[in-house]
């Protein structure tokens, strides 16, 4: 009997000291990429009888940049958070979060700063909220189903920042300044799945500068992000977890 007993204490302990770090299974993810140069205007031709929209071929317009199949439009750099995780775009404009909400309505939030609303400061926050209601863009994105035709779509649209400055505790924050990021609003198709892959995101420029300074004063209140990569036979799996 005694056998049994320190047999079911060894397990125990066992258990309890040699837990592994769960990764979430589902990830939220965008990519931010930079804006392409503007569409080229169409020429007008005038003739006696009617006028025509003639759009003109490259080679006549000239073309600004060489660009080759190896070249990366995606933005680097670029700091996010969302539901206390935060996380800095790869080299391919990417950022991921492990999907920590099972609703398929999430909000985006661009703007340079937050402010933190204190239980007891200066330690622990009760919620965050924005400096300034000019200098920040809410977007609603929701995901939904059209069942006649058995697609799944996203429903994007911009949304009215309360007069108190707060904001859904389920956003994802950009911290850029909101009127160099473009967030497609309108209907976009998707597919479903258990990750959010929400549509691309497009920036003009952005102060690194200014928003890394920034966000290193904030960055204690939050948790990092760790994404590693298990190399499978069969596959690459991408591991997202806290740090």
């Amino acid at each position: 009997m005694k056998i049994i007993k320190y047999i079911l204490c060894i397990s125990i302990i066992s258990h309890v000291f040699n837990q592994n770090i769960e990764c979430s299974s589902s990830v939220v993810t965008f990519f931010i990429k930079k804006a392409k140069h503007s569409p080229i205007k169409p020429v007008i031709i005038h003739d006696d009888k009617n006028s025509i929209y003639l759009r003109q071929p490259s080679f006549i317009n000239g073309i600004e940049e060489k660009t080759t199949i190896f070249d990366n439009d995606g933005v680097g750099g670029i700091t996010a958070s969302y539901l206390g995780q935060i996380t800095v775009s790869n080299k391919n404009g990417q950022i991921t979060f492990p999907r920590k909400q099972q609703s398929d309505t999430i909000y985006i939030l661009v703007t340079s700063e937050i402010a933190p609303i204190f239980i007891i400061g200066p330690t622990l926050i009760h919620h965050w909220k924005c400096k300034s209601k000019e200098s920040a863009k809410l977007y609603q994105v929701n995901r939904k189903k059209n069942k006649e035709l058995n697609i799944y779509y996203f429903d994007i649209k911009e949304i009215d920042i309360m007069e108190n400055k707060d904001f859904p505790i389920n956003s994802i924050i950009i911290y850029a300044d909101p009127d160099k990021i473009t967030i497609p609003t309108g209907v976009s198709l998707n597919t479903y799945s258990t990750n959010f892959i929400l549509p691309d995101i497009t920036t003009t420029e952005v102060d690194f500068f200014k928003n890394s300074l920034y966000t290193v004063s904030i960055k204690q209140y939050f948790e990092q992000i760790k994404i590693e990569s298990k190399n499978d036979k069969p596959n690459i799996i991408t591991i997202v977890g806290n740090q």
